[in-house]
């Protein structure tokens, strides 16, 4: 199996997002980035190097405990309020602060809300063939 790189993935700020669309702030003044992201389908979470959640102004939201591919154990930062948009779909989510030479991973969770395929084989992603609209089935009961 590959990796799978996810190329220019737009990573932004929710809150700013929402002042643009009151009119608070301009549309220029989102913080965004693009970034060539790993999907990571072990991993649950997005993480990101901490200059990265700086740059983007993400809310810290609590300490968290983590176990790594490793099997290690630590505490690192959840920040909320991100936005990742890959093609035409967006992931509302949070994120866990990395270390600066951490690689930037897409967790699973993305993929879900998303409804995208990772593809270890053939090393790419695409929108679940079943499901064109990309709506994901949240159960009512």
């Amino acid at each position: 199996m590959g990796k799978v790189i996810v190329n220019q993935v737009l990573l932004r700020n929710q809150e700013d997002e929402i002042l643009a669309k009151a009119r608070v702030i301009s549309s220029d003044q989102i913080r965004e980035l693009r970034k060539d992201m790993i999907a990571d389908t072990g991993a649950v979470a997005v993480s990101l190097p901490q200059s990265i959640v700086d740059q983007l102004g993400l809310s810290f939201e609590r300490e968290v405990r983590i176990t790594t591919s490793r099997g290690e154990k630590h505490l690192t930062k959840l920040y909320g309020g991100l936005l990742v948009y890959i093609g035409d779909r967006k992931a509302y989510t949070q994120c866990l602060a990395k270390p600066e030479d951490a690689p930037l991973i897409l967790g699973q969770l993305v993929f879900e809300q998303i409804d995208y395929v990772v593809d270890c084989k053939n090393q790419t992603i695409y929108p679940n063939p079943k499901e064109s609209d990309g709506v994901m089935l949240f159960d009512d009961f």
